[in-house]
């Protein structure tokens, strides 16, 4: 690669950085029985389904 019009061979050898991975945020199971607490009759079940079985929102 070339700076100022300078040719820089060693700068083709430089990666680049790779992006950082956003890891996902994980409830205790104290704060999902709390959130399941405040949940009644059919959304109690389908959160308590998708928390057991590992399911993402998507997929519910």
């Amino acid at each position: 690669g070339k700076v100022l019009c300078t040719d820089l061979p060693w700068l083709q050898e430089i990666g680049r950085p790779r992006p950082s991975r956003r890891l996902p945020v994980v409830l205790t199971p104290d704060e999902v029985v709390r959130i399941l607490g405040f949940l009644e009759g059919e959304h109690r079940l389908f959160a308590q389904l998708l928390y057991g079985t590992g399911m993402r929102i998507s997929e519910g």
